[in-house]
């Protein structure tokens, strides 16, 4: 059998990094649970829900978990049949949850904002979910780097904050609400493997954390979800260790969302890992990826 000992390398150092790791991760956790114990506050369950990417992965997920306890759930999504699924899903849970949908493209900026806006001004909102995303396994254009970069820009930075940034005015003035923005592991940092959709997570990701002081002044809880790889459309043929199943996530969001919590993230040693890799100075992280996965370029010189 061939050894490819450049992977073996790699498994080495994270093999060791896990080692070394290991007691900070359970220090942390203690931590938590310490912290969780004390805490007497009473929990919020958020009643009016709204969820955007509701007709696939883990907002499809979301929205069968809140279909359990809310009194109004508005899904949006781009294909009307798929929400109509997601909508007879959610009923089959609870059939006195209301349950509205929304069939709208993201990218189209005008149209999306105004339903929004729509539902900010008109409706009686709770918690905002922005669970609409893209990556290169579901681009239109994967093989086109700059319309990729467009749709990534158009969905996962300007549709979260078209999504989120209506319902701050209201939410401010009543001292009240939730929002909610799945972000990803790799919004915390880069490995480099799509820097166009990496990019885009760790823009958005940078406005979230500078909104989110100011909005808890206000009364106002942002909670940033940092989950790892999960088993979507999105991740369809990848393989990639600790691949989490979205009704787990779901579950772990719902509980995060009902204590407040800041920033949701799962599993734990991923995130912590894509977090070290901000602190490793840039010319090192890039010369030790080249070593470790060179280019296809490199392999066929």
């Amino acid at each position: 059998m061939h050894l490819n000992w450049k992977i073996a390398v790699a498994d080495a150092i994270q093999m060791a990094l896990y080692a070394v790791l290991a007691p900070v991760f359970l220090v942390i956790y203690i931590v938590q649970l310490f912290l969780r114990y004390l805490d007497d506050s009473k929990e919020v369950n958020a009643k009016h829900v709204l969820i955007t990417g509701a007709t696939s992965g883990l907002g499809e997920a979301m929205a069968l978990k809140y279909a359990k306890t809310a009194a109004t759930l508005h899904l949006f999504g781009r294909s009307e049949a798929k929400l109509k699924e997601t909508e007879a899903a959610c009923k089959n849970v609870n059939r006195k949850c209301n349950v509205k949908t929304y069939a709208v493209d993201i990218t189209d900026s005008k149209k999306f904002v105004s339903m929004i806006e729509k539902c900010a001004t008109e409706e009686k909102i709770d918690l905002v979910i922005a669970a609409a995303g893209i990556i290169r396994s579901t681009s239109n254009t994967p093989e086109d780097p700059m319309a990729y970069m467009d749709e990534c820009i158009d969905v996962n930075v300007k549709g979260v904050m078209n999504t989120i940034l209506p319902f701050v005015p209201k939410m401010k003035e009543e001292g009240k609400g939730q929002l909610c923005v799945i972000v990803g592991a790799l919004g915390n940092g880069t490995f480099g493997s799509d820097p166009i959709y990496e990019g885009s997570k760790n823009c958005v990701r940078v406005m979230l954390e500078g909104m989110m002081g100011p909005l808890r002044r206000s009364g106002v809880s942002l909670t940033i979800v940092s989950p790892g790889y999960l088993h979507t459309k999105m991740t369809k043929g990848k393989k990639t260790f600790m691949m989490l199943e979205p009704s787990y996530m779901a579950d772990r969001i719902f509980e995060g969302l009902q204590r407040k919590d800041s920033f949701i993230c799962d599993p734990y040693p991923l995130y912590l890992l894509t977090a070290l890799v901000r602190i490793i100075p840039a010319q090192v992280f890039v010369s030790v990826r080249e070593w470790l996965a060179p280019s296809k370029s490199d392999k066929s010189a």
